[in-house]
């Protein structure tokens, strides 16, 4: 089953804590956890595949052909593909400048290795749910070729 809560949401968080994390936000530093929380944000949901529907509103209404469409869909995919890839490689990579995943995790205090974990879980499965989704959709094509054979 796929957990479908936010990745930056603590398994607990005590009274003190949540104050804790409210009084640095209004502090002199503020602009800048607001920042490195942003980069982080868009980094988990680009990593992830989970991305927000804010913003999103009417669905255009193209007046294409059908081969037009299928190229901006295979020009989207690939666009997800790499900032996917980009993002991964900021998550797990090993950098120490201002603006490297550790960095924000600790200037956020959050703890990163206990979030690359749950990425790598997520990862795992969605993998384990596409297989799943495959071998049903393979059994469904022998299902139907073995019940139109006998007609």
């Amino acid at each position: 089953m796929i957990d479908d809560s936010p990745l930056l949401s603590p398994d607990t968080l005590l009274p003190s804590q949540f104050a804790d994390l409210h009084r640095s936000a209004s502090g002199k530093d503020a602009p800048i956890k607001s920042l490195l929380l942003a980069i982080l944000e868009i980094s988990l949901r680009d990593a992830t595949g989970q991305h927000s529907t804010k913003g999103r509103g009417r669905r255009r209404k193209y007046k294409s052909t059908a081969s037009q469409r299928e190229r901006a869909a295979m020009k989207q995919s690939g666009r997800a593909s790499a900032l996917r890839r980009d993002a991964r490689a900021w998550i797990f990579g090993d950098g120490d400048g201002p603006f490297s995943f550790r960095s924000c995790c600790e200037t956020l205090e959050i703890d990163g290795e206990k979030l690359r974990e749950r990425i790598r879980g997520r990862t795992a499965e969605k993998r384990a749910a596409v297989r799943i989704s495959r071998s049903f959709c393979r059994a469904l094509a022998v299902n139907n070729l073995d019940s139109s054979g006998m007609n």
